[in-house]
């Protein structure tokens, strides 16, 4: 069994950049941190026009700078696993941070279980007042993920470690311009296909909520078509066992484009999008509930919206009575 200090030294954590300058200090210092030390820090930095560089040079060893031209997230992080030294490889974004026990426990938990890739729980969390934000994430789960992954990405990108040699099977991340969004739901697919997936349950790693991320700066229209052409492809891969969910998994991709165009105002948008989910999940009954919506008017609309938050509000208020009852 491999011990913890058999990994001591031997993580390449890969951070893709750009425009990154207000946030890159706390996602350096967060590595830098940790309870282990890390062989290097591999700093990405696609074609960034800000001074991401000047801030990332002053770190030195075992900082490490990298220079392209805009070429999107994907080939930064294959330019760092590429570069990458160690026999394991994390990920973090620009503008993330960890725990700083998040690669022990992880580790830990890779050599007790002889794993290959191992994740943690994930905090979002508002740029502008530091606060916390629940719901947007759901639970990670732990060993034969493939299905569960491909109905739902879990997995945040700022969480995985990864042995080194998983890449020579699964290939790197898809650079294509039509993979630009969903790239890292993609890959975590293909290595679930493969390997079970260890699991951290604690949040051990923290997602920054900002407007200028990549998902922030795309149009709905593209996200979706992204998303669908992750779900395509996984299709493509493992018909046996995909195929049979590829329905669900499409619906849940318009229902989400759906809802979150309702709440932008894009009210014509979201119609359409939850008529495409309905085509592959007729009987989802908040699909109907937000078509309903959207057909008695803004007004009527608000006012079910703040009907639910209330709603929502108070059975986490109950459950949390509970908690501490028990």
């Amino acid at each position: 069994m491999t011990t913890f200090h058999e990994h001591t030294d031997t993580v390449s954590v890969i951070i893709p950049v750009f425009n990154a300058a207000a946030w890159i200090r706390q996602t350096i210092d967060s590595i830098l941190a940790q309870t282990i030390r890390v062989l290097e820090i591999l700093v990405v930095d696609d074609g960034s026009t800000d001074n991401t560089a000047d801030i990332v040079r002053e770190y030195g060893s075992p900082v490490v700078y990298i220079n392209q031209q805009h070429q999107g997230v994907s080939a930064a992080r294959n330019r760092g696993i590429r570069t990458a030294k160690a026999s394991l490889i994390a990920f973090i974004d620009g503008d993330d941070y960890w725990h700083q026990r998040k690669l022990e426990a992880q580790i830990g938990l890779m050599g007790q279980k002889d794993l290959q890739w191992v994740s943690c729980e994930i905090q979002p969390f508002d740029s502008d007042t530091g606060a916390f934000v629940d719901g947007l994430t759901s639970p990670v789960q732990n060993g034969d993920v493939l299905e569960a992954l491909f109905l739902n990405n879990f997995i945040g990108s700022a969480t995985p470690l990864v042995r080194r040699d998983v890449f020579d099977q699964v290939g790197l991340f898809n650079e294509a311009h039509e993979a630009r969004i969903g790239e890292d739901w993609d890959m975590w697919l293909r290595i679930a296909s493969i390997y079970p997936l260890g699991v951290v349950h604690e949040r051990l790693a923290f997602l920054r909520l900002h407007g200028s991320s990549a998902m922030s700066s795309t149009s709905m229209n593209e996200k979706v078509k992204c998303l669908v052409g992750v779900v395509e492809r996984a299709v493509e891969r493992d018909s046996a066992r995909l195929a049979p969910l590829k329905g669900k998994a499409l619906a849940g991709i318009y229902y989400n484009a759906g809802v979150q165009s309702f709440k932008q105002g894009q009210y014509r948008q979201a119609y359409d999008y939850f008529l495409l989910g309905l085509k592959y999940r007729p009987l989802k009954i908040e699909s109907w509930i937000y078509l309903l919506m959207i057909k008695s008017g803004p007004a009527f609309s608000r006012h079910m919206v703040n009907l639910k938050r209330f709603l929502t509000g108070q059975s986490r208020q109950l459950k949390k009575q509970k908690h501490e009852r028990e």
